[in-house]
């Protein structure tokens, strides 16, 4: 498990977070299982989870199909290598979704 993977995990579960990974490589899955953490699929906590934080460097991880699954006002943030974990090019062309403009460099959006 990389270095700001812990860092997160570290944070979140100081801060009283439930923390459960949601992971598809097994090697991976396991080292979060011997950390002490839960091991789920992201379709298994999409409609519950209240923040969703990618790490994984890869592309496609949440994609606008998940995010029209989750709850109001969830936090979908990543702190992967690169940009494309989330569908931000997806989300900022599905019909009806309203950007909401605050004086961060954040992006929030809304879904209809």
């Amino acid at each position: 498990m990389e270095m700001s993977v812990r860092v997160v995990l570290a944070a979140m579960k100081q801060a009283g977070a439930l923390v459960i990974v949601t992971e598809i490589d097994p090697i991976c899955a396991l080292q979060a299982t011997m950390e002490g953490l839960q091991v789920l699929t992201l379709e298994d906590v999409v409609l519950e989870a209240d923040i969703f934080v990618t790490t994984t460097g890869n592309k496609d991880i949440i994609m606008v199909s998940d995010m029209k699954k989750m709850k109001n006002n969830v936090i979908v943030c990543n702190i992967g290598h690169f940009d494309k974990e989330i569908d931000m090019l997806g989300l900022e062309t599905y019909s009806g979704v309203q950007r909401i403009t605050h004086q961060t460099p954040n992006r929030h959006v809304g879904l209809p």
